[in-house]
Protein backbone atom coordinates (compact mmCIF):
# COMPACT_ATOMS: atom_id res chain seq x y z
CA UNK A 1 0.00 0.00 0.00
CA UNK A 2 1.23 3.50 -0.74
CA UNK A 3 2.17 5.63 2.21
CA UNK A 4 0.78 9.10 2.83
CA UNK A 5 2.62 11.74 4.85
CA UNK A 6 0.39 14.46 6.28
CA UNK A 7 1.99 17.84 6.91
CA UNK A 8 0.65 19.86 9.82
CA UNK A 9 0.09 22.98 7.68
CA UNK A 10 -2.85 22.58 5.30
CA UNK A 11 -3.10 18.96 6.39
CA UNK A 12 -6.47 18.30 4.82
CA UNK A 13 -5.59 19.78 1.44
CA UNK A 14 -2.29 17.96 1.48
CA UNK A 15 -4.03 14.71 2.36
CA UNK A 16 -6.42 15.08 -0.59
CA UNK A 17 -3.51 15.71 -2.96
CA UNK A 18 -1.76 12.57 -1.70
CA UNK A 19 -4.94 10.48 -1.91
CA UNK A 20 -5.38 11.64 -5.49
CA UNK A 21 -2.03 10.03 -6.30
CA UNK A 22 -3.05 6.58 -5.04
CA UNK A 23 -3.65 3.74 -7.46
CA UNK A 24 -7.27 2.59 -7.64
CA UNK A 25 -6.76 -0.56 -5.51
CA UNK A 26 -5.06 1.46 -2.76
CA UNK A 27 -7.68 4.19 -3.09
CA UNK A 28 -10.45 1.62 -2.57
CA UNK A 29 -8.71 0.27 0.54
CA UNK A 30 -8.25 3.81 1.81
CA UNK A 31 -11.91 4.70 1.25
CA UNK A 32 -13.02 1.49 2.96
CA UNK A 33 -10.92 2.34 6.03
CA UNK A 34 -12.12 5.95 6.06
CA UNK A 35 -15.73 4.73 6.00
CA UNK A 36 -15.03 2.40 8.94
CA UNK A 37 -13.56 5.30 10.89
CA UNK A 38 -16.60 7.43 9.99
CA UNK A 39 -19.00 4.71 11.12
CA UNK A 40 -17.23 4.40 14.48
CA UNK A 41 -17.41 8.15 15.01
CA UNK A 42 -21.06 8.46 14.00
CA UNK A 43 -22.27 5.48 16.00
CA UNK A 44 -19.72 4.79 18.69
CA UNK A 45 -20.09 1.38 20.23
CA UNK A 46 -21.54 1.10 23.69
CA UNK A 47 -19.68 -0.42 26.57
CA UNK A 48 -20.94 -3.78 27.83
CA UNK A 49 -22.25 -2.03 30.93
CA UNK A 50 -24.22 0.54 28.90
CA UNK A 51 -25.61 -2.21 26.66
CA UNK A 52 -26.76 -4.25 29.67
CA UNK A 53 -28.39 -1.19 31.25
CA UNK A 54 -30.20 -0.30 28.01
CA UNK A 55 -31.52 -3.87 27.78
CA UNK A 56 -32.97 -3.53 31.28
CA UNK A 57 -34.44 -0.11 30.50
CA UNK A 58 -36.03 -1.30 27.25
CA UNK A 59 -37.19 -4.71 28.45
CA UNK A 60 -40.89 -4.90 27.61
CA UNK A 61 -43.47 -6.11 30.05
CA UNK A 62 -44.59 -9.62 29.13
CA UNK A 63 -47.53 -9.26 26.70
CA UNK A 64 -49.53 -12.03 28.31
CA UNK A 65 -49.15 -10.43 31.73
CA UNK A 66 -50.01 -6.98 30.37
CA UNK A 67 -53.15 -8.35 28.70
CA UNK A 68 -54.24 -10.13 31.87
CA UNK A 69 -53.61 -6.99 33.91
CA UNK A 70 -55.83 -4.97 31.58
CA UNK A 71 -58.66 -7.54 31.85
CA UNK A 72 -58.45 -7.67 35.64
CA UNK A 73 -58.12 -3.91 35.98
CA UNK A 74 -61.22 -3.39 33.84
CA UNK A 75 -63.13 -5.84 36.05
CA UNK A 76 -61.86 -3.94 39.11
CA UNK A 77 -63.19 -0.69 37.67
CA UNK A 78 -66.54 -2.35 36.98
CA UNK A 79 -66.47 -3.82 40.51
CA UNK A 80 -66.91 -7.37 39.19
CA UNK A 81 -63.56 -8.70 40.39
CA UNK A 82 -63.62 -11.94 42.41
CA UNK A 83 -61.37 -12.38 45.45
CA UNK A 84 -59.00 -14.72 43.58
CA UNK A 85 -58.84 -12.27 40.64
CA UNK A 86 -58.12 -9.48 43.10
CA UNK A 87 -55.18 -11.44 44.49
CA UNK A 88 -53.98 -12.15 40.95
CA UNK A 89 -54.20 -8.42 40.13
CA UNK A 90 -52.13 -7.60 43.22
CA UNK A 91 -49.47 -10.15 42.22
CA UNK A 92 -49.27 -8.84 38.66
CA UNK A 93 -49.03 -5.27 39.99
CA UNK A 94 -46.15 -6.29 42.28
CA UNK A 95 -44.32 -7.86 39.32
CA UNK A 96 -44.80 -4.70 37.25
CA UNK A 97 -43.55 -2.56 40.13
CA UNK A 98 -40.48 -4.78 40.50
CA UNK A 99 -39.73 -4.48 36.77
CA UNK A 100 -40.14 -0.70 36.99
CA UNK A 101 -37.74 -0.51 39.95
CA UNK A 102 -35.16 -2.42 37.88
CA UNK A 103 -35.73 0.01 35.01
CA UNK A 104 -35.39 3.07 37.22
CA UNK A 105 -32.18 1.77 38.77
CA UNK A 106 -30.78 1.07 35.31
CA UNK A 107 -31.74 4.61 34.22
CA UNK A 108 -30.01 6.06 37.28
CA UNK A 109 -26.89 3.97 36.65
CA UNK A 110 -26.78 4.94 32.98
CA UNK A 111 -27.28 8.62 33.84
CA UNK A 112 -24.21 8.41 36.10
CA UNK A 113 -22.13 6.81 33.35
CA UNK A 114 -23.21 9.44 30.82
CA UNK A 115 -23.06 12.22 33.40
CA UNK A 116 -26.57 13.41 32.59
CA UNK A 117 -29.56 14.12 34.82
CA UNK A 118 -32.07 11.26 34.61
CA UNK A 119 -34.72 13.48 33.00
CA UNK A 120 -32.27 14.53 30.26
CA UNK A 121 -31.30 10.89 29.68
CA UNK A 122 -34.97 9.90 29.45
CA UNK A 123 -35.54 12.67 26.90
CA UNK A 124 -32.46 11.53 24.94
CA UNK A 125 -33.75 7.93 24.92
CA UNK A 126 -37.31 8.99 24.04
CA UNK A 127 -38.73 7.77 27.33
CA UNK A 128 -41.71 9.79 28.46
CA UNK A 129 -42.86 9.79 32.06
CA UNK A 130 -46.23 8.09 32.42
CA UNK A 131 -49.19 10.28 33.31
CA UNK A 132 -50.63 9.58 36.74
Amino acid sequence: MSSIKIESENGFTNLLKRVEQLEISDLEKFVENVLKIRARKIAPSLSKEESALLKKINKPLPKKMQDRFEVLNKKRQLETLTESEHQELIEITKKFETLNVVRLKALADLSKIRQLPVRDLMKQLGILPKAA
